[in-house]
């Protein structure tokens, strides 16, 4: 028997933007960006309750929801569909690299913070 879900769709919704938001992206333009910064686990945490298999359907369908919202901001508009399409992954994998780019320099930082407070105490 299925477990009766405690949490709303709305509530789960509202949990998965507030991640993205701490995370610096409030509307993802890409799946990748979505599952870097939202899971099944940290959305439970958040919330509690219910089974992974009910969290897994609705952030699928809000990852749906989100990515769209955030590639309509993207759209190019004046140029044949296809080609914007193009435009969107190319720019949407540009952003990905950035972000990664960014993500590296950060822990390269801290772990430099590290590593001159270690230094100082000795």
């Amino acid at each position: 028997m299925a477990r009766i879900p405690t949490n709303s769709r709305e509530s789960v919704r509202a949990a998965i933007i507030s991640l993205l938001a701490e995370a610096g992206h409030p509307a993802p333009a890409s799946r990748a960006e979505f599952r870097r910064h939202v899971s099944v686990r940290n959305v439970r945490d958040r919330l509690g309750g219910s089974g992974a298999t009910w969290w897994g359907r609705q952030m699928n369908q809000i990852e749906e929801e989100l990515v769209a919202a955030g590639r309509a901001r993207l759209l190019v508009p004046g140029i044949p569909e296809h080609v914007s399409h193009l435009m969107q992954e190319v720019w949407t994998a540009a952003i990905d690299a950035q972000t990664n780019e960014v993500i590296r320099i950060q822990a390269v930082a801290a772990e430099s913070v590290a590593n001159a407070e270690t230094a100082d105490r000795k």
